[in-house]
């Protein structure tokens, strides 16, 4: 379902920037944990197959959610104000790592949508 609705939505913005993510490792293992990293796989190759698509690897780069995390960072099964904050710098940090890795992919981005005239960028 990802690649469908990349595809539809570079028909309406070819230009686009699609960040996927993937599901950060957790302890205890979950049951469900080879899907994850099945998932993982389809992401990244998703991101090769799409242009403009990168990946937010959480699964690689965030803090594993173990206990001592749930503590700080969850209340009653989701995470709490404090966990919420902890994934937004996680993720404009990791945005703002791939803007600096490919700046040549970003340089136009204020003027990305179909109001404007492709042939002036």
């Amino acid at each position: 379902w990802y690649g469908e609705i990349i595809q539809r939505y570079k028909l309406i913005s070819p230009d686009a920037k699609f960040f996927l993510v993937t599901q950060p490792k957790e302890l205890p293992v979950p049951q469900n944990e080879q899907r994850r990293i099945e998932a993982r796989r389809v992401i990244t190759e998703l991101a090769e197959l799409f242009d403009n698509t990168y990946v937010i690897d959480l699964y690689e780069y965030a803090p594993v959610y173990d206990e001592e995390f749930r503590k700080s960072f969850y209340l009653l099964g989701h995470l709490n104000p404090m966990g919420y904050l902890l994934t937004a710098k996680m993720f404009a940090s990791y945005i703002d790592y791939i803007i600096r890795r490919n700046p040549e992919d970003f340089y136009k981005a204020g003027f990305i949508g179909p109001q404007y005239n492709r042939t002036i960028l």
